[in-house]
């Protein structure tokens, strides 16, 4: 499936929406306080209106400069393997601990690539575990397993 659309405009558009529920957020569970006294929810609101200027400067321009048209096509492969890798890691970093976690959501986010290099992918879980363990673990000391040998 094959859509042609302006690729400022779809920017614009996303970071407004973002924007706009960010502030809408903020807004409605935080307090914002005063600008001499700034609460939990000021600084969000800030920031997501400022994300909404953005995005209308973006749409302006958009309209006014020359559109450069975006063609794109949706795969669903890549899709797949991606969503299917975060699923992986949400359910399985708690029973089976955050090295088997990543190990799996790094080999079902490659399967993505067109060229699925098991060695690569192998070591990129490796690393990719390894630095989560030390960034988390030893270095915020989080309350994370790294394997959970009951379960497994």
């Amino acid at each position: 499936m094959k859509r042609k659309i302006d690729r400022d405009l779809l920017s614009g558009l996303l970071f407004v929406g973002f924007g706009a529920w960010v502030v809408a957020y903020a807004w409605m569970k935080y307090s914002l306080g005063t600008l001499s006294s700034m609460d939990s929810g000021y600084f969000p609101v800030m920031l997501g209106g400022l994300l909404v200027l953005v995005g209308l400067v973006v749409i302006a321009i958009a309209f006014v400069g020359k559109a450069e048209v975006l063609e794109f096509s949706i795969r669903l492969r890549p899709l797949i393997a991606v969503l299917g890798a975060i699923f992986f890691f949400a359910l399985t970093i708690e029973r089976f601990g955050m090295f088997p976690g990543v190990m799996g959501m790094t080999l079902l986010g490659a399967a993505a690539e067109k060229p699925y290099l098991l060695a690569r992918t192998i070591f990129l879980g490796v690393f990719l575990g390894g630095m989560g363990w030390l960034l988390f673990v030893a270095g915020l000391g989080m309350n994370l397993v790294a394997f959970n040998i009951k379960e497994l």
